[in-house]
């Protein structure tokens, strides 16, 4: 009798159980307050996930410096602390955007809110691809 490794089941259980829910994609607007597409990702009443990518294209451009990602974390902390209220916090994670996206994919249906940027070329070039 052939034994099936319940590991390699666990992706085919996943596609079946998917949870719907909402991503709203940080980027430089790190707050709750007029935050458009947080609030366009609370009115559908759907579960939310608030998600920072700590983006790898970033780590290395000329634009940022460790202040920057200084500034972001801190920024991060004080959300998780006006989210602690409601129990939740950011999801912080390190990578492509893309790939991070790609990951969630297995686990949720889900519908992305965020802003588009304009702000550098690289970070408007990705989201036009995303």
């Amino acid at each position: 009798m052939l034994k099936k490794e319940p590991t390699k089941l666990l992706p085919i259980l996943m596609l079946f159980k998917r949870e719907s829910l909402n991503i709203v994609w940080l980027k430089r607007d790190l707050r709750l307050l007029d935050h458009e597409a947080l609030h366009a990702a609370l009115s559908s009443k759907r579960p939310c996930l608030l998600l920072y990518v700590f983006e790898d294209i970033l780590q290395t451009d000329s634009h940022y410096s460790p202040r920057h990602f200084d500034f972001i974390k801190q920024s991060i902390v004080q959300l998780d602390s006006q989210l602690a209220i409601f129990n939740s916090k950011v999801m912080t994670v390190k990578g492509s955007f893309l790939d991070v996206l790609e990951n969630l994919k297995q686990f949720y249906n889900f519908t992305l809110y965020s802003h588009q940027e304009t702000g550098i070329g690289i970070t408007f070039e990705r989201d036009k691809t995303g």
